[in-house]
């Protein structure tokens, strides 16, 4: 036999062996994986206990417990022990939220009723509060206070009916001839009180001039009729301090108050006048003994609608106004009775107006129209009037 055919043949004969020790290696590779895992640690143990590097070394991955023990570390290694299932998100996504859970509430319980009576305390706590300011508290209390009272307080009195002669005296300053005039003249008011508790009333109150007249003209001496004329009506607020008949006290005035200037319709140098507005006032009740007692008061028109009356001639003093009224009074009270009263009362009244623009006429001075007219007119009076009241 050659040499290359010997070559040939130990080439094919180690070619068969290597197959053949790659099927050996196969099937002993398929019988271990087909072997019960403790048979595996038990072949592969040399007589001790496996350690965790052996065990690491295995197919099976032993994970650290928090806890640390033994019996956890047996648990997670032995892969016959199925391990609980971790939540999947779906699950976790489907858990209903805090808005959705419904609290268990107790049936006893009932919250609205707690809120309502809440509410009612409140409103029975603001009407109480407003009864307190409006006409002095509940019904009950105002009836005891009234016991308490002297027989011949008035304070006792439902109603107090006034008649006021007086003297008024009207100073009209104004850089617009047509707005500047004085009046001296007699007049008459007649006012009633009604009160619905010794804390509470309703006023009203009417007052004019008698004879009243102005120069017609600025060249000429002859004299217009005219008339002033107040209206008020409101709300009247006391209160006292103290329940003997020397007690101080306060009233408060809440009125709608309205006053005119009335001129004959056929006058050609002067136009009538009209102001209306909320009057706020106060006045002080200074007792010196149970039959006298010193009046002292004050009162603010803030704002005033002022306008012109027409008469035989179309004038305005601008085309937009600004008013406002002020005033102070001092006077005293002689008490004879709760039925019988006698006062004296001096009073002092302001209302001012500005207008913008030009009047819509001449001056009858300058023979121009006035830019910027101001008016300052001013009321003195003075009176002496009876109550009587029941």
């Amino acid at each position: 036999m050659r040499f290359s055919d010997l070559l040939t043949v130990r080439l094919w004969l180690n070619f068969i062996r290597l197959f053949i020790l790659m099927g050996l290696s196969f099937s002993a590779f398929t019988a271990l994986s087909q072997a019960d895992p403790n048979s595996a640690l038990l072949l592969r143990s040399s007589g001790k206990a496996p350690t965790k590097d052996d065990l690491d070394s295995s197919r099976y991955q032993v994970r650290e417990s928090p806890r640390g023990s033994d019996d956890d570390r047996r648990l997670q290694s032995d892969p016959r022990v199925a391990p609980s299932p971790e939540p999947s998100v779906t699950a976790i996504t489907q858990q209903p939220t805090p808005s959705q859970v419904r609290p268990q509430i107790d049936p006893t319980l009932q919250m609205g009723d707690t809120t309502f009576e809440q509410h009612v305390k409140e409103a029975e706590g603001v009407t109480d509060a407003m009864q307190e300011i409006l006409i002095g508290g509940t019904l009950e209390n105002i009836t005891r206070y009234k016991q308490m009272l002297d027989e011949n307080d008035y304070r006792k009195n439902i109603v107090d009916l006034s008649i006021e002669p007086l003297y008024i005296y009207n100073d009209s300053q104004s850089n617009f001839w047509l707005r500047e005039y004085f009046t001296s003249s007699p007049g008459l008011n007649i006012g009633a009180n009604v009160w619905i508790t010794p804390f509470f009333g309703f006023h009203t109150s009417y007052k004019t001039s008698l004879n009243a007249s102005i120069k017609t003209a600025f060249a000429d001496s002859g004299r217009t009729p005219v008339d002033h004329e107040w209206f008020r009506g409101g709300l009247r607020f006391r209160k006292f301090f103290g329940i003997h008949q020397q007690a101080k006290g306060l009233i408060f005035a809440l009125d709608f108050s309205e006053y005119q200037m009335k001129i004959e319709s056929s006058a050609q140098s002067r136009v009538g006048v009209k102001s209306s507005g909320v009057r706020l006032g106060v006045e002080s009740l200074l007792p010196t003994s149970s039959a006298h007692q010193w009046n002292l008061g004050v009162h603010i028109i803030p704002r005033l609608d002022h306008k012109h009356v027409q008469t035989g001639i179309s004038a305005q003093s601008g085309s937009n106004q600004e008013s406002t009224g002020f005033g102070v009074s001092l006077g005293s009270r002689f008490v004879f009775s709760r039925k019988s009263q006698v006062f004296w009362r001096l009073s002092h009244e302001i209302e001012k107006n500005l207008f913008d623009g030009q009047s819509s006429v001449n001056d009858a001075r300058t023979g121009n129209p006035v830019t910027g007219v101001e008016v300052t007119n001013s009321f003195t009076t003075f009176s002496i009037g009876y109550t009587w009241g029941n």
